[in-house]
């Protein structure tokens, strides 16, 4: 297949930002998500030469008195658990409570960043949301740049886009849905604290992840070559269906068609065993 010329394919400032990060790319949050392929959109749009508009962030909304202290008597650890740390102090625990969750070792250097408790949170928020959860994780970026082939005056994605998140998914299908619901168990007492600093008002963090499963999960996988139009700068989805679904599901859709189905995959299964129902009540 033609490929498009690389410099047609991103301008020299989007490509310098276009390598691999250190980042923990699905940790969890692709591990719910989440964020299945985060920045993906992100990175095709600013590939095709124009940087993505940045939606404007609401102000954290604490809950109210009443309803923080429900959340802290439900997510309270057992009387014999040691005492949790305060969420800006978790990263260790949460490193070593994930540390045997995958049998690779990639996903220990992406779990290196900091504040993991927020970030997951605030990525899940957005994915529930339909957002996209980008401001989450502003550091990362797949390896290698997105291309198109073209062929008979139509454009399609090249599957080399796709292989950029190839480990991100076999990482992600590794996780081993025991031992995660083993460590989710030790840590959701902190993911509930930080959804307590951003949530929506009379919404659950329980809720949220449901919502963000849900969304994932609904997102179609196509069955053949995906078209793209550039009605502008940014490409675009031919087929109107994928074009109009959230940014968090267009970042799942262009990890590629095989990574989609792998992701959502476990995907169900984490929701199985978290007692986790996708499109919970609470959803929009």
């Amino acid at each position: 297949m033609d490929r498009q010329d690389p410099r047609e394919a991103a301008a020299p400032a989007a490509r310098s930002n276009l390598r691999k990060s250190s980042g923990p790319w699905p940790v969890l949050l692709v591990v719910l998500l989440l964020g299945g392929g985060a920045g993906a959109y992100w990175w095709m749009s600013r590939s095709s030469g124009e940087a993505p508009a940045t939606a404007p962030q609401a102000p954290p909304q604490a809950a109210a008195p009443e309803e923080a202290a429900a959340a802290a008597v439900e997510t309270a650890p057992p009387n014999d658990a040691p005492p949790l740390p305060p969420v800006s102090e978790a990263d260790a625990l949460i490193r070593q409570a994930l540390a045997g969750i995958s049998p690779l070792g990639e996903l220990a250097e992406w779990l290196k960043t900091e504040d993991l408790a927020r970030r997951f949170v605030a990525a899940v928020n957005a994915v529930a949301e339909g957002d996209s959860p980008r401001s989450s994780l502003a550091f990362l970026a797949p390896e290698g740049s997105f291309a198109v082939a073209r062929r008979d005056g139509r454009t399609f994605v090249d599957p080399s886009s796709y292989a950029r998140y190839d480990l991100a998914a076999r990482v992600f299908a590794s996780v081993d849905v025991g031992a995660f619901k083993a460590a989710y168990g030790r840590l959701s007492p902190l993911f509930e604290a930080a959804y307590r600093e951003i949530g929506r008002p009379g919404t659950t963090w329980k809720q949220t992840l449901g919502r963000a499963f849900g969304r994932m999960l609904e997102t179609p996988v196509p069955s053949g070559e995906v078209e793209l139009v550039r009605p502008k700068l940014v490409y675009e989805f031919a087929n109107p269906q994928l074009e109009k679904l959230t940014p968090a599901q267009k970042h799942l859709l262009r990890m590629g068609p095989e990574n989609t189905r792998r992701v959502q995959s476990k995907l169900r299964a984490l929701s199985a065993g978290l007692e986790i129902e996708p499109g919970l009540a609470g959803r929009p």
